[in-house]
């Protein structure tokens, strides 16, 4: 493997946004799977299809509470003219009632109960002179199939019930608890290490000397990590020495499936990330991106499929590199192959830049049933709080100018806020 970082080839080129996320696209791989009980699962991703063991509903069962009848029982029955059946007994929910109903009979029957053998509807309480254990009085017929759900109204066997790649949420959930499955097999969480390089930064908590700051980007970038689907098993400050560096980025790879950096990719005198890659294994696959913020993002590879991720230091550009090209492949290893990118309507002027694709922080909301988008006026990629409550991304295209109100963007979705 050879990350000579001095050579012409196509890793070393400023690409434009679109060429580093197929770049990104065609190298992630996807994960192994793993059995997870049914508590566990939310959130997590199917590995396969799922088919129905048995039909939905499994069996004919009343979608009322009322009385199994023969509907040829109920001829003409009206207020007027009630019809008295003789009642043989109850079919509650998961107590059948194990008779046949004949001529002039009929069953008290509760929602969910199995239809009794013989009938062929059901009436509901409110159409009859309310529950009696001997006679029931009808007012009202009823026609063959009324309020019954019938085996196999919903899915037959061996229908497909969820597509592999499916993120389970609440109503997957409680499908497969449905049919009875008391574990299921998703996609195994990539394991994430993230780490900051930098000798001026300091954990929160820590007394600052002159010239240190805070580790912001880190809390930032797990949390971000954490509402995409990753686990972050690790987190630390590195020095800013190629020797600290190597050894921080060989341990990230026994740990992890994915290193996020922050720091340390440009161009000064002690950005090391990009030097440090050959001897860690890993091989740089592309250096820079015709983009702001976030110019030098640093995306490499080692032979078993592990990624890194060298974001800038900046803030800004940190979670805003994150959350364009890192979340999307923390998704597409766990086989979520759609993108969440949307389109909004402009509900302020967006300044474009002539020859760099430009992304802002931006809340979005719904305006009148069209969704509308205000890009933040904090443009500088120090300032932290150009996204707080932000709930996406803006992404603009080069160009001369600005976008007018009311202009069509793209949009990212920052994970674990809401469009709404």
């Amino acid at each position: 493997m050879s990350a000579n970082n001095n050579s012409g080839d196509k890793r070393h080129a400023v690409l434009a946004v679109a060429e580093a996320r197929q770049r990104i696209t065609q190298t992630v791989k996807r994960l192994d799977v793993e059995a997870v009980p049914l508590e566990q699962a939310y959130a997590r991703v199917l590995a396969n299809d799922m088919h129905a063991p048995f039909a939905l509903p499994r069996f004919d069962n009343s979608a009322m509470d009322g009385y199994a009848v023969r509907a040829v029982d109920l001829r003409g029955a009206s207020r007027a003219q009630p019809v008295t059946l003789d009642v043989i007994g109850t079919a509650a929910a998961g107590s059948p009632l194990d008779t046949t109903i004949g001529a002039g009979q009929c069953a008290q029957v509760m929602t969910g109960g199995l239809i009794p053998s013989g009938a062929d509807a059901v009436v509901i309480v409110e159409n009859t002179a309310g529950y009696d254990d001997r006679r029931a009085t009808f007012y009202a017929e009823a026609k063959l199939g009324d309020n019954i759900r019938p085996c196999g109204d919903e899915l037959a066997q061996n229908d497909r019930v969820l597509q592999g790649g499916t993120l389970l949420g609440a109503a997957e959930i409680g499908c497969l608890a449905t049919f009875g499955l008391a574990s299921v097999t998703v996609s195994r969480q990539p394991r994430l290490v993230l780490l900051a390089t930098g000798d001026e930064i300091r954990q929160p908590g820590e007394q600052l000397r002159p010239g240190e700051i805070y580790n912001s980007n880190l809390f930032a970038l797990a949390a971000l990590a954490r509402a995409s689907g990753a686990l972050v098993v690790d987190q630390l400050i590195v020095p800013d020495t190629r020797e600290a560096l190597t050894a921080a980025l060989e341990s990230a790879l026994s740990l992890g499936d994915m290193i996020c950096t922050s720091g340390g990719v440009s161009m000064g005198r002690y950005d090391h990330v990009r030097n440090c890659l050959a001897a860690a294994g890993l091989e740089q696959c592309f250096w820079r991106i015709e983009q702001q913020p976030g110019r030098p993002l640093l995306f490499a590879a080692s032979d078993a499929g592990q990624l890194l991720f060298g974001l800038p230091g900046n803030p800004v550009s940190s979670m805003i590199t994150f959350l364009e090209y890192a979340v999307p492949a923390i998704r597409l290893c766990q086989g979520l192959n759609r993108s969440t990118r949307c389109t909004a309507r402009l509900s302020g002027m967006f300044k474009r830049l002539p020859t760099k694709h430009r992304f802002l922080f931006g809340r979005a909301h719904l305006v009148d049933g069209q969704l509308q988008v205000e890009p933040t006026t904090r443009l500088g990629s120090h300032m932290l709080t150009a996204g707080v409550a932000a709930n996406c991304v803006i992404g603009v295209a080069p160009g001369d100018g600005a976008l007018a109100i009311g202009t069509e963007v793209e949009i990212t979705p920052i994970p674990g806020t809401s469009l709404l």
